[in-house]
């Protein structure tokens, strides 16, 4: 009996000493003196996580430098930045230079009343990366909250993202940016990690985006060499992304996407052009030599725009539109334009004129 008794209580040891080992510290705001920022790379750097107050207002006089493994839960908390937030080494390509890090919860505000000029977060040859429940505010309208550059498993849920200072008529600059490593889109990164890679499987839901533009995949045009890459498998969906002065979604060279049960408005001068419409779908390189493997797929959403709805203009294994309501204040005919398909299900979509 004494012995069953000894073994019981090993166990029960053991067992609370594993549930009280994981439990997280809270870590109390240091104030405005610059300590805030000091204690949280600290606590990132010496346990790979740390847990803000819930109701604290933390002050960060300089970024913080993400490394593999990095947890941040700021739920509930208020944390204020003097420029960029997040940043991370650079040492490697093939999605190898940061990966495993989730940043949860928080108010993220600019002390600066235009924002920073500069992108804020910044993912470069990262992988398995999550960014949520966050309320963003710390970019210029005309610079990049996140930037995400040839990246893949990358999850961005439930965020806010509302851009600070006026924009230019003729800004084309967007709030969120899924972007390819070369010179001209990522000039901050060294150039022996400018290799042309994409971004993939990047996954954005339930997320509320306004800017300038407001989310776009982008492609290289003064990097002609990379002209024919392509993101691949882009999913947006549940999301609210409102434009000012330019396209509300570009998806430009990207093979594969879900577009779904979005409310995507551009609503800015026909004088735009071009610009001047809800979602664009294209290719500026020649169309993938696999087409079997380049598929759209846009269902549910609501989309409007001035000179056209949603146009989707190159040419892609099988593109899938159904259930969307698509508006032009062009007229009913602009609402919705396909060109180019090798297959095309279209199928239950309302086209309209919007006043």
């Amino acid at each position: 009996m004494k012995k069953i008794f000894t073994t019981l209580c090993f166990v029960f040891l053991v067992v609370f000493v594993a549930t009280t080992s994981v439990k997280a510290e809270v870590l109390e705001p240091a104030g405005k003196d610059g300590n805030d920022r000091r204690n949280i790379q600290s606590e990132l750097d010496t346990n790979k996580k740390v847990k803000l107050k819930k109701g604290g207002k933390y002050y960060l006089d300089s970024h913080l430098i993400l490394d593999d493994g990095y947890s941040i839960d700021a739920t509930g908390a208020t944390i204020y930045c003097s420029g960029e937030l997040f940043l991370h080494n650079i040492t490697a390509t093939g999605y190898k230079s940061l990966k495993n890090v989730t940043v949860k919860g928080g108010t993220w505000k600019s002390t600066i009343k235009t924002g920073c000029t500069h992108s804020t977060i910044k993912l470069v040859h990262a992988k398995n990366i999550k960014l949520i429940n966050m309320k963003i505010s710390l970019a210029n309208i005309e610079s990049h909250t996140i930037e995400i550059v040839a990246s893949k498993d990358v999850l961005i849920e439930n965020c806010k993202i509302t851009p600070l200072g006026k924009s230019k008529s003729t800004s084309v600059e967007e709030p969120l940016q899924i972007d390819i490593a070369a010179p001209h889109t990522a000039p901050f990164v060294n150039s022996k990690y400018l290799n042309g890679a994409t971004c993939k499987n990047i996954t954005i839901r339930a997320c509320t985006v306004k800017g300038c533009r407001g989310i776009c995949a982008n492609y290289p045009p003064n990097d002609r060499q990379y002209i024919n890459n392509f993101h691949e498998n882009i999913v947006i969906e549940d999301c609210k992304i409102t434009s000012t002065t330019s396209q509300a979604l570009s998806l430009f060279n990207t093979k594969s996407a879900t577009i779904k049960n979005n409310t995507i408005i551009c609503n800015v001068p026909s004088s735009r052009g071009y610009y001047a419409g809800g979602m664009h779908v294209a290719y500026f390189g020649k169309a993938p030599s696999k087409l079997s493997d380049a598929n759209f797929t846009i269902t549910g959403n609501t989309i409007k725009g001035t000179n056209f709805g949603l146009k989707v203009a190159s040419k892609y294994g099988t593109v899938t539109i159904k259930n969307n309501a698509c508006y032009s204040k062009k007229g009913a005919g602009a609402a919705l334009s396909v060109t180019g398909q090798t297959k095309l299900v279209k199928e239950k979509n309302k086209t309209e004129a919007w006043k």
